[in-house]
């Protein structure tokens, strides 16, 4: 591709090789979260910085605006720094991808503490919760109990993957993912991780 013109048809046709080769690397990555070698390689981060910097990374190119609220003081969490990253990454691409004219995402990361009946199953502690908001039209009722199935998806060119891939990582990080939507009202999805009492590494 390097020694082709830039507006040749074998360049064009190279680009497009090289995008589906990325989006192949993208997928098998997604996969091997589902299998052993998923497993997350955890430590303890300051998540601040490593949410915003995820959320941006993952709106670049996109014609959806963005606003973000994140705690100043925001806990620690023992984490995958990785798996974390592509959990923030999927939901704001889905929630991208509900707003194919363009729309507003809102992200917010803060500290909560959960009770023993607060968002079954998880056990009364602190967590961390992120939350990522799409403007779009929101997710059919008869949808809902399926969001998170591996490659069930209502997008054209969508592999259903990526809400499955972020609820297998949220799990193995002994944390909980939700889904809220209402017609016409967008769709939010709560993360919980648990908090660590450790300091950041």
């Amino acid at each position: 591709r390097m020694s082709e013109n830039p507006g040749s048809k074998t360049f064009k046709l190279l680009s497009a090789a090289e995008k589906a080769s990325f989006r192949a690397k993208d997928l098998t990555n997604q996969l091997l979260t589902f299998s052993k070698g998923g497993a997350p390689v955890k430590k303890t981060l300051s998540l601040k910085d490593l949410i915003k910097e995820s959320f941006d990374f993952a709106i670049t190119g996109s014609n959806s605006k963005c606003e973000y609220n994140i705690d100043e003081h925001l806990w620690a969490a023992e984490v995958d720094e990785g798996q974390i990253t592509q959990v923030i990454s999927n939901l704001v691409i889905n929630a991208s991808q509900a707003m194919p004219n363009g729309g507003l995402i809102r992200l917010e990361a803060t500290n909560a503490f959960v009770g023993d009946s607060d968002v079954p199953p998880l056990r009364e502690g602190r967590y961390i919760r992120i939350s990522v908001k799409d403007s779009g039209t929101g997710i059919h009722p008869e949808y809902l109990p399926r969001i998170f199935d591996p490659y069930f998806t209502t997008k054209p060119r969508g592999t259903g993957l990526g809400l499955a891939t972020t609820y297998s990582i949220v799990k193995n990080h002994f944390g909980h993912i939700t889904v809220e939507s209402n017609a016409g009202e967008g769709a939010v999805f709560h993360v919980y991780l648990p908090a660590s009492g450790e300091r950041p590494s």
